[in-house]
Parts: C-alpha cells; sequence; structure tokens
C-alpha cells in the first residue's frame, strides 16, 4: 500500500468537498472524554456529545476531557477542573473556569473572533493563541505557550513564555517559565495536534455522499484516511502542489486546508520546547 494509493485517496477526497461542499452542518461545541472522570451537568458525559450554553463541565480525580468549539478552537480540562459553557457566539466565545486548570488553543481557523476566559479572580482576553489558566481558593495563574494573553481588567499583556499570577484580583510581575511549566506546554502542544487530527479526521467522515463516491472509484477504509493524511503532516503528500494540479476550491476544501497548516504550525513550535 504505498505512496501513490493514498495520493489517489486524496485527489478523490478534494474532488468530492469541491463537489458536494461541507455537509452537516458545524458543531459550535462538543467533547472529547479523554481519561477518567468526566461529568456534564452532574451526569456521565460521552464521547462527541453535543454541548450548548451554560453546560457544565467538570472532571474528577483523575479526568481529562477536550472541549471543541466551531470544530477548531480547544479547551482541555486537566483533573479537579470545573468550567461552565458562558457563551457560545461566534462573536465572542465566553468561558467561566470556576476551578482547577485548562489549557486553551485559540487559533482562529473557523471564524472566532472573540474569546474571553473568566476566573474568580481575573479575566484573559485573547485572539490566537496557546495558554493555561489555573485557579484555586481565590487565586489564578496564567501560562503562555504561544501568542500572549491580555489578563484583568488592566489588559495587562502576558507574552509567550511568561507567567503571571494574580492573587486577590492583583496582578503580579511577570516571570520566566519554569522547567515544569515548559514540559505541560510541550505535552499540551503535543495533545494539540492530536485533537487536531481527530477534528479534521471527523469534518472528513461526516460526509457521507463523499466517502461513497470515493470508495466507488478506490476502494478504501478510514485506516487509509488517517495513513494518507499522517503523510500530509509528514510532508510526505503537499496538498498545495496537489491543488495546484487539481485547482479545487470550496468552503470545507478551504477548511481542511487551515487543519493542515494548523497542525503543521504546531509541530514546528513544538521543536521549541524540546
Amino acid at each position: 500500500m504505498g505512496g501513490n494509493r493514498y495520493l489517489l485517496i486524496a485527489i478523490v477526497i478534494l474532488l468530492g468537498l469541491f463537489l458536494y461542499g461541507c455537509g452537516g452542518g458545524e458543531t459550535k461545541a462538543y467533547l472529547y472524554v479523554e481519561s477518567g472522570e468526566v461529568l456534564v451537568n452532574n451526569a456521565g458525559a460521552a464521547d462527541e456529545m453535543e454541548l450548548k450554553t451554560n453546560d457544565i463541565i467538570k472532571t474528577g480525580a483523575n479526568g481529562i476531557a477536550t472541549l471543541v468549539l466551531y470544530e477548531s478552537e480547544t479547551v482541555r480540562l486537566q483533573p479537579n477542573t470545573e468550567i461552565v459553557v458562558s457563551s457560545l457566539s461566534k462573536n465572542n466565545v465566553g468561558i467561566k473556569q470556576n476551578s482547577g486548570q485548562t489549557w486553551n488553543k485559540i487559533s482562529k481557523l473557523t471564524g472566532v473572533n472573540s474569546y474571553e476566559l473568566q476566573t474568580p479572580d481575573t479575566v484573559a482576553t485573547v485572539r490566537g493563541t496557546g495558554f493555561k489558566v489555573w485557579t484555586k481558593d481565590g487565586e489564578s495563574g496564567i501560562i503562555v505557550g504561544e501568542g500572549k494573553v491580555l489578563a484583568g481588567k488592566e489588559m495587562k499583556e502576558v507574552p509567550e513564555g511568561k507567567r503571571m499570577n494574580s492573587k486577590r484580583g492583583i496582578l503580579q510581575n511577570l516571570e520566566d517559565l519554569s522547567p515544569e511549566d515548559r514540559a505541560f506546554i510541550k505535552k499540551q502542544l503535543q495533545d494539540d495536534i492530536n485533537t487536531m487530527k481527530k477534528v479534521r479526521f471527523r469534518t472528513i467522515t461526516k460526509q457521507k455522499r463523499l466517502l461513497a463516491l470515493a470508495k466507488k472509484i478506490k476502494p478504501f477504509d478510514e485506516n487509509d484516511i488517517n495513513k494518507g493524511l499522517d503523510e500530509v503532516d509528514a510532508g510526505k503528500v503537499n496538498e498545495e502542489e496537489l491543488l495546484k494540479r487539481f485547482p479545487l476550491k470550496g468552503p470545507l476544501v478551504e477548511k481542511i486546508r487551515k487543519y493542515n497548516r494548523g497542525i503543521r504550525e504546531k509541530q514546528e513550535l513544538l521543536k521549541r520546547y524540546e
């Protein structure tokens, strides 16, 4: 099963995306249950369950979950964390973090204009970044692994590679990341890549008519799709060159290209934390 097979699959998928567009609509918010106990509104959560405004997500002592917003932005809850989905407007997505730790990856791949995370102690507003927020006993902290975050009432900037704590609503001085911070960011970036791959695969496999058409031309299964996408991510298949040969356009074609680009960017960023 060589590269030519995956190249053909990629061509057929792109053709199908062009002909049939995006089927199934865009999901505002859904959840991946990564491990352990995860609750939504005090009931056991199901993998890929859709969420709505005011839903409460809580992880147990061994629970990890990833909230996916508009099929692009992600909020990863660490153990013993509780958040509320306070707003799902595309102009202003809002999350209230009551306790615990989250990693927030906001890339604006699909048009979310603003993202705000509120803790009992402070507020963080971001556009295009990856950062950790923790809150406990009236204190909070922000650790920025990518881009920048504006924090607190003063909208003080926390740049990439820095951390800042807030005690009783008062922002502290900027500090360099500790080795533990860098190790945490490295793990989250790898998890971001894995989540983006899952979201991309979910987007493609929602296109039932597309897959039916493609399988008539060249039989393949879901494992083949993943292997083909892995070759794109590894640079063995260049989708930009492919699109020059087959100049197809459309909203879903562009979305898949953005996912591919986002994965490559995260792979490059990950090298800075090696």
